[in-house]
């Protein structure tokens, strides 16, 4: 950028005010060095009784520029006139010309490192690879109304790594079906095509993401969190017979809800470690959530909003990852089924680290929008606890 630097002396004494901007000045150049800018010139004037109108900065501002940003020594360079403090940097902003300052203070500095770290793993949020072409090919498929078990079947039986997986799971007392079911085929047909579409998803993901130098993110408790998550939610929204028209979205929305917690580990590895080092326990959602701020920059709530909007998923999906802990800051639409995921997420916590539950781990406002109770949540950590098996099949699923 081409700058001009507006120089200034408030002293009475001509050697100070010949020290005072040769500081500056010297500041000014450190600047320009630094930021790759050319400096134009710099414009001085001595600010006392005599000149009290600040004319040589007016007439730099209503001249026609060829500059493309002004630099003032710091923020308090009129903080003796406020008036004119205002009236000079709306001017600047009205003009659409950019302004700086040479001295900064700790605070804005550390703000400034904060905002370009910011921006480094936005980027890297965003250009997350998309994920494989056989998920988004078998996805396209089961989001075809005219699609049925038999195609689908013929699709997933081309990864055998995934098919056993699927009738190992569907076997499993996770489900707890009667008869042991043999066919691609009739385990779709009984698992239904959403939950489906979950596994699918979060089978690749986990194969595409793992990392092995990962000391305190275990990825295998991840996956069963979010999959045991998108279960119980799922035996809620049939449970309660909700009729929500992005009840199909649920199971997959469920089990991508933490999504930002596998990027932030992925792409910013050695913060998110230290995060990890600090955080308290896991129903601690919002300490959790600022610690993730200060070591990361953006906690993983957004972090996941900006991956699963770049891989083009459905917004109800977006929508949960980014408000699974505050589900009333969704769009109004997509309020109860979040409300009902964030229920599971605190379950799903409660049951895979063996927390006693407390109902103030739980908002009665989030219970009351969909419609759970607090006895029909203990009647689900029951259900685990007199049946430990589920959870070992559980985790053979990302053996």
């Amino acid at each position: 950028m081409k700058v001009i630097a507006y120089l200034f002396s408030k002293s009475e004494d001509e050697q100070q005010q010949l020290i005072d901007l040769h500081k500056q000045k010297m500041a000014v150049f450190d600047y320009c060095k630094n930021n790759n800018d050319e400096l134009l010139e710099c414009t001085t004037e001595i600010i006392n009784e005599n000149n009290k109108t600040f004319s040589t900065l007016f007439n730099l501002i209503s001249q026609n520029h060829s500059f493309d940003k002004i630099l003032f020594l710091n923020k308090n360079v009129f903080q003796d006139n406020t008036e004119i403090n205002d009236w000079i940097f709306d001017e600047l902003k009205s003009k659409k010309i950019h302004f700086d300052f040479v001295q900064k203070t700790q605070e804005e500095c550390l703000q400034e490192d904060i905002d370009a770290k910011k921006q480094i793993l936005i980027q890297k949020a965003r250009n997350v690879p998309t994920l494989p072409d056989t998920v988004i090919k078998t996805l396209k498929l089961i989001q075809n109304e005219k699609s049925s078990a038999l195609q689908l079947a013929k699709t997933i039986k081309y990864d055998t790594g995934l098919a056993g997986k699927i009738l190992k799971l569907v076997n499993s007392t996770f489900y707890g079906f009667p008869k042991e079911i043999s066919s691609i085929q009739h385990g779709i047909t009984i698992l239904g095509f959403n939950t489906i579409k979950g596994l699918i998803i979060s089978s690749n993901i986990y194969k595409y993401y793992q990392k092995s130098d990962s000391e305190l993110f275990n990825y295998k408790d991840f996956w069963m969190h979010t999959t045991l998550c998108a279960k119980i939610a799922n035996e809620f929204s049939q449970k309660f017979n909700y009729m929500d028209e992005h009840k199909e979205e649920l199971f997959s929305s469920a089990i991508l809800h933490d999504i930002g917690k596998l990027i932030l580990n992925q792409y910013d590895f050695d913060n998110y470690k230290n995060f990890l080092q600090n955080k308290h326990i896991a129903t601690d959602d919002e300490f959790n959530l600022k610690l993730e701020e200060k070591f990361c920059t953006l906690n993983h709530a957004v972090v996941g909003e900006l991956v699963t909007s770049s891989w083009n998923l459905p917004e109800i999906i977006s929508q949960t990852a980014a408000f699974h802990h505050s589900p009333f800051g969704a769009k109004q639409e997509y309020q109860k089924t979040i409300c009902i995921v964030n229920i599971a997420n605190t379950l799903s916590n409660i049951i895979l680290s063996d927390t006693e539950p407390k109902e103030e781990f739980f908002d009665k406002n989030i219970l009351t929008a969909a419609q759970i109770n607090y006895d029909t949540i203990l009647e689900k950590i029951k259900t685990f606890k007199d049946n430990p098996d589920k959870l070992h099949d559980l985790k053979n699923f990302f053996e």
